[in-house]
């Protein structure tokens, strides 16, 4: 597989996607570019500055989707940010484990807070729950196995800054490189067997608030 040059802006619409899907704050899909994998290896970002850009981890092409970019002088299409967001938690055969929720709350003195659960966890302990996002993570390993250089991960607390991270990975169309967290809140650790995925990476932690 040839990778298309890291200059080079593939611009498409939003019924080029094949199979989309939308999971925490991004679109999935199978990328339309190379076509060759069975994996949804192109994830394009739905909020921010990087909105409706996207990166391929199998054949390193960027993207962008016209419906959710600024275009000709014209606004894009928003979308309304839930109160309430929810990150799936998916297993390496793509199967959801669980549902981590998350709703911005105010605390004392008017200081933002949040409220953490689970839903669709099937009493499935937080420990054992994977890292966030896995497919991304597999997707990075793989790509980077194909050309022989060595991926680095970008280790967050929480999804949301997860999300932010990858958003800002993708825009600025960094290869190799990709962001992960655990889906145990600051307080868990994540069981042996669901950190191994991590184990043997480069590693860069990533102080937030």
């Amino acid at each position: 597989m040839n990778a298309p040059s890291s200059t080079q802006v593939h611009e498409l619409h939003e019924h080029d996607l094949i199979d989309p899907r939308v999971t925490g704050g991004r679109v999935r899909a199978y990328c339309p570019i190379h076509g060759g994998d069975h994996k949804r290896s192109l994830s394009i970002a739905l909020e921010g500055d990087a909105a409706g850009w996207g990166y391929c981890h199998a054949c390193e092409a960027t993207v962008r989707i016209i419906e959710l970019t600024p275009a000709n002088g014209t606004v894009a299409r928003q979308r309304a940010r839930p109160a309430v967001i929810g990150f799936p938690a998916l297993l390496s055969d793509g199967r959801l484990a669980g549902v981590h929720m998350r709703k911005p709350i105010t605390i004392k003195q008017g200081e933002p807070g949040k409220e953490m659960w689970w839903e669709q966890h099937n009493g499935r302990k937080a420990a054992d729950m994977p890292l966030y996002p896995l497919l991304d993570l597999l997707e990075a390993k793989d790509a980077a196995a194909q050309v022989g250089v060595r991926l680095t991960v970008i280790l967050c607390e929480g999804e949301l800054k997860v999300d932010i991270a990858n958003r800002a990975i993708r825009a600025a169309g960094t290869p190799h490189l990709v962001a992960i967290g655990t889906m145990t809140g600051a307080s868990g650790t994540p069981c042996d067997s669901e950190s191994a995925p991590a184990a043997g990476l480069r590693h860069v932690a990533l102080a937030g608030p």
